[in-house]
């Protein structure tokens, strides 16, 4: 889910319909990020990483319970 904001940000709603959202969907992974992005020494945009260790651990992690659900 992506949202864009023009102007002041209701930070505390925009997190709880986000929060509320994760909830009914169960999505796997759910990592919210609140950002400002703003045109800057000619860099107009925002990445990050994902430290892969992490992700993989938590990817095989998931994958063993969705396994062991499916069994049942």
């Amino acid at each position: 889910m992506l949202s864009l904001y023009n102007g002041p940000l209701d930070v505390p709603h925009i997190l709880k319909e986000w929060y509320e959202e994760e909830a009914r969907s169960n999505y796997g992974a759910y990592i919210p990020f609140v950002g400002t992005v703003r045109s800057e020494d000619g860099i107009d945009g925002l990445s990050f990483d994902v430290y892969e260790p992490i992700l993989e651990s938590w990817f095989k992690s998931w994958q063993k319970k969705q396994n062991l659900k499916v069994q049942r």
